[in-house]
């Protein structure tokens, strides 16, 4: 519920948005540099295995969570697009209802 002083700044959200869509990018490209460091099982034969094989698992779930914030990043940053959207065309709509029929207000 809202009141007679609330304001929705569309541009900032949509600046929001924009940033949001960075930071989710940037969290990709994290995800990928640290992924692409391959300290497979088989590099050092069994040794490695014994002593690397958990910290490989724990890499794997971390990366997981990095590449799953940067969905949410994405996710919100499409969100808050949509609002300021919305919010426009609500805005355009009761705008468009009290112009008088040639066109001026």
């Amino acid at each position: 519920m809202t009141n007679d002083k609330t304001q929705v700044e569309t541009e900032e959200l949509r600046t929001w948005a924009r940033s949001a869509q960075t930071r989710g990018d940037d969290v990709n490209q994290l995800a990928d540099n640290v992924g692409g460091v391959n300290v497979g099982l088989d590099v050092f034969g069994l040794i490695h295995r014994v002593f690397c094989g958990d910290f490989i698992d724990k890499m794997q779930t971390t990366l997981n969570h990095i590449r799953n914030t940067a969905r949410y990043l994405e996710t919100d940053s499409h969100d808050a697009g949509a609002v300021a959207d919305s919010f426009d065309d609500v805005n355009q709509a009761q705008a468009d209802r009290f112009k008088r029929s040639d066109g001026r207000g």
